[in-house]
């Protein structure tokens, strides 16, 4: 015995989407199949024609009902659970600071043999902005506007890093004679400050801080805030250890 068709047909009527089954199938199937022919809005909420089985002839009925809401469906996390599930990230701030020849400030810190930029980790209650800002009021005891945002850095965690990082640079300006007087290191987290022609930068600092110093500078020139991962434009990372 040849088995029964059913074909679809598919319109679209001004808003509405229209899906017509022609044809029979058993009927048990007829009996617990309700089909959804038509969606549309009606009064501010989702409404949705169900094809009900008639008990008569196999043909359909019409009715319509409210689309259940995603926002009754509760999320399986609580607020505190979602974001301790979140991997953690470190967001550090600084700026370039020039003097009137365009050479760049840079500070040497107690805890490691490395010359670094002003700057340091952002507290929960900032920004990065606020983050540099106060960074450098306690590493210079200069307090001083900031100008535009230079470059963002993206830095992978790795074994000796846990956490991954976003470094924000942003444009210090020119220190003025009188600035560069008025500069006092805290003892207990500084040791020395000097200013680095452009060129010589590679003798004093390296890797990824290096790389993202340079596009900083490069951007103070053009305006343009650079996008990095772990120093490097995108498509052009490569990531260390």
């Amino acid at each position: 015995m040849a088995m029964p068709v059913c074909t679809v047909a598919i319109a679209l009527l001004s808003k509405e989407v229209v899906v017509l089954l022609l044809g029979q199938t058993t009927p048990a199937a007829r009996t617990h199949r309700r089909q959804v022919v038509s969606m549309h809005r009606g009064g501010g909420q989702s409404q949705r024609l169900i094809r009900q089985p008639s008990p008569c002839c196999g043909d359909a009925e019409l009715r319509s009902g409210p689309m259940p809401s995603d926002a009754t469906r509760p999320h399986p996390l609580s607020p505190e659970q979602y974001y301790a599930s979140r991997p953690p990230v470190f967001v550090g701030a600084g700026a370039v600071l020039l003097n009137d020849s365009g050479d760049i400030l840079l500070v040497k810190p107690t805890y490691e043999p490395r010359w670094v930029i002003p700057g340091g980790a952002m507290e929960p209650e900032e920004t990065p902005r606020q983050t540099a800002r106060r960074e450098i009021r306690e590493e210079l005891a200069l307090d001083r506007d900031l100008g535009t945002l230079l470059c963002v850095d993206f830095v992978l965690a790795t074994a000796k890093r846990p956490k991954p990082g976003v470094m924000y640079l942003f444009d210090g300006g020119l220190l003025s004679t009188a600035d560069e007087a008025a500069i006092r290191l805290p003892a207990d987290e500084l040791t020395d400050y000097c200013f680095v022609q452009p060129t010589d930068l590679p003798d004093y600092i390296g890797g990824r801080l290096l790389r993202r110093v340079q596009t900083a500078l490069a951007a103070r020139q053009t305006g343009i805030p650079v996008d990095l991962e772990d120093g490097h434009r995108p498509g052009e990372r490569d990531v260390e250890a």
